[in-house]
């Protein structure tokens, strides 16, 4: 007989000559409560573990000890479950829940609390509510401090939730469980519960043959040679030697196993070793034992099931009680919150109907007095449209008489400047007259620059027909029309044709090219260069005009675009400051960019962005 055996009189004579003599400790409650534990999981002795924990229960009441009482009733609760008698676990683990809410707030008892209530929902078929007593006992186990309980109610909760997820169709989350459970601890229980998934959920022989020679390995070592672990171990060997269709050696696996349930007493254990011998004797078509075992089979069944049945109907008929109550509950819920939300929404919109005709009343003659007031708005549109096209009219007169007058100014100023030039080409003339000539000619050319100004706002806002212009063309001929001030100032002017056609307006990109051509010949000093260079792109071709002049300080920079940003050139020349704002909105009219980069007393470039065709 095993050591640990001969332990249990001593400790039945303990506890009956305790009762009659003095109360237990809570130590010794709690030791009788440890032994209860490890018998029933090493030895499959239930009935005697029953009897001590009514025995710790009695005591821990005697005593006043709510966590002794609520343990032992736990105890209790574990072995009617293990036993199938769902109806008495569920009541006494009923007795667990008053004694934790009155008394206790502890979260491993808690944790066993929702994990054995898992267990019995799991036994009665009901496993979407064992699935969410298992998921609550995690949650709760997460919050524990003791790593030890941690670990232990996890790895029992990891296998109990892998066989629930598999009943419930889940079996690759059922697995992944399992398989939590076996890296927390690697021993033969966690082996054998793998392999029995790759052997009935997902079958794989090979995986299933590796984890049940770790569990044979471990048995061996003595690591875990428990009742139930051996019968599991043997168990899976059938179905494994069943599957590889070698059924003498499977009849010999289940022997084994109908060897341990007769020992342990195990009456559920026992039938489901009849069912599965029956099962091997058909495969091998022995009728007559497969008539034997099934029998054996059916009548265990009938006596575990009759023997249950009430007790376990009660319970049945509660959880589906309970189920109708909270559904009827849930409708309630719903019908009330639906009823608030209505009240809540009829309120404001009795309210809102109410103002709302209150207020058409009132907005009534307001409507009214808005149609009189909007035609009287037409006839005033009409009078200002009627005002505004007589405006026009007189700006296109005054536009006109503008044009007229500065081409009529401008035949003479050019003619004098002519005249000019011949004059000074004479080297008749002394210094004195030859400086008076040259001031008269730059005086006129001002002039004729400003009458050019002139006559290009009056066309800027009118729409120039566009049409195909070859760009590098019109470069060429604004650097010859130039190249004379060019000269005055012995500045260069460099650029490399690139033919390219664009859709615009000549004469207003021409004027464009002129404006930043003169501006850069008139700020640049003496004996300087300037950089005509056209680059294409795939939609658009930019011109820049750089020049290495006296730059644009930055206090200019902002008011450049218009009339207050005029000075004087290098030379003295006056500006009007009115190009470069028609120049922009010349090259905008186009649908283009212009834009410049200025360092003071370095230079500047111009930029022109115009489309392609």
């Amino acid at each position: 007989m095993p050591p640990k055996l001969l332990l249990l009189p001593f400790l039945f004579l303990l506890a009956f000559n305790k009762a009659g003599a003095q109360s237990y400790s809570r130590a010794e409650i709690d030791s009788l409560q440890t032994y209860q534990d490890k018998l029933l999981k090493r030895q499959g002795k239930y009935y005697e573990a029953e009897i001590l924990n009514k025995k710790s229960i009695i005591e821990s009441k005697r005593i006043t000890y709510e966590k002794g009482v609520a343990q032992g009733y736990l105890n209790l609760g574990n072995i009617y479950c293990t036993l199938n008698r769902f109806g008495e676990s569920i009541q006494t683990l009923k007795k667990v829940a008053f004694f934790l809410n009155e008394h206790l707030d502890e979260l491993y008892l808690n944790s066993r609390l929702e994990i054995e209530l898992g267990r019995n929902y799991m036994g009665l078929g009901y496993f979407n509510l064992a699935d969410k007593h298992f998921r609550s006992a995690m949650s709760l186990t997460y919050k524990l401090k003791d790593k030890t309980l941690k670990k232990r109610l996890q790895l029992f909760l990891y296998g109990n939730m892998a066989d629930v997820l598999n009943r419930l169709n889940r079996h690759t989350e059922a697995l992944n469980y399992l398989e939590k459970g076996f890296l927390l601890n690697r021993n033969a229980e966690y082996a054998i519960q793998i392999s029995h998934h790759y052997l009935r959920y997902q079958p794989t022989l090979d995986s299933a043959t590796f984890y049940l020679q770790f569990a044979q390995r471990m048995i061996n070592a003595g690591s875990d040679s428990s009742s139930n672990t051996r019968f599991s171990l043997y168990n899976d060997y059938t179905l494994w030697h069943k599957l590889r269709k070698n059924f003498n050696e499977a009849l010999k696996s289940n022997k084994h196993a109908l060897k341990i349930a007769q020992e342990t007493k195990r009456m559920d254990l026992l039938r489901d070793c009849y069912h599965l011998q029956s099962d091997i004797y058909a495969s091998l078509g022995d009728l007559g034992n497969v008539n034997k075992y099934l029998l054996l089979y059916v009548k265990l069944n009938d006596s575990l099931h009759m023997a249950r049945m009430p007790e376990n109907q009660i319970v049945i008929d509660d959880i589906q009680t309970d189920l109708v109550l909270k559904t009827q509950q849930e409708k309630n819920y719903i019908l009330i919150f639906y009823s608030i939300f209505g009240c809540v929404t009829l309120i404001p919109a009795v309210w809102l109907i109410y103002f709302s005709h209150k207020k058409a009343n009132i907005n009534l003659s307001k409507v009214m007095h808005l149609k009189a007031l909007n035609t009287e708005i037409v006839d005033q549109n009409h009078l200002f449209q009627q005002a505004i096209s007589k405006l026009e009219n007189k700006d296109k007169i005054h536009n006109i008489t503008l044009k007229e007058v500065m081409h009529d100014l401008r035949a003479p100023i050019g003619g004098i400047v002519s005249l000019l030039r011949f004059l000074i080409s004479e080297n008749k003339l002394n210094g004195d007259e030859r400086e008076l000539l040259l001031l008269m000619e730059k005086s006129g050319l001002d002039s004729l620059n400003f009458v050019d100004s002139l006559l290009l706002q009056s066309n800027v806002n009118k729409d120039n027909k566009k049409g195909s212009v070859e760009l590098s063309n019109l470069i060429m001929s604004c650097i010859k029309i130039l190249h004379y001030q060019a000269e005055n100032k012995n500045i260069s002017i460099s650029f490399n044709p690139h033919l390219v056609n664009i859709n615009a307006n000549k004469e207003g990109i021409t004027r464009v090219i002129n404006n930043i051509l003169t501006n850069a010949i008139k700020f640049s000093t003496k004996n300087t260069a300037i950089k005509v260079k056209v680059e294409e792109k795939e939609h658009f071709v930019i011109v820049s005009i750089k020049d290495n002049g006296i730059g644009i300080p930055d206090s200019l920079k902002e008011i450049l675009y218009t009339s207050s940003g005029q000075r004087t050139g290098t030379n003295g020349e006056i500006s009007h400051g009115m190009g470069l704002k028609i120049s922009k909105q010349l090259v905008e009219d186009h649908g283009g960019e212009f834009w410049f980069e200025s360092i003071e007393f370095k230079g500047t470039t111009f930029f022109v962005k115009l489309p392609k065709i």
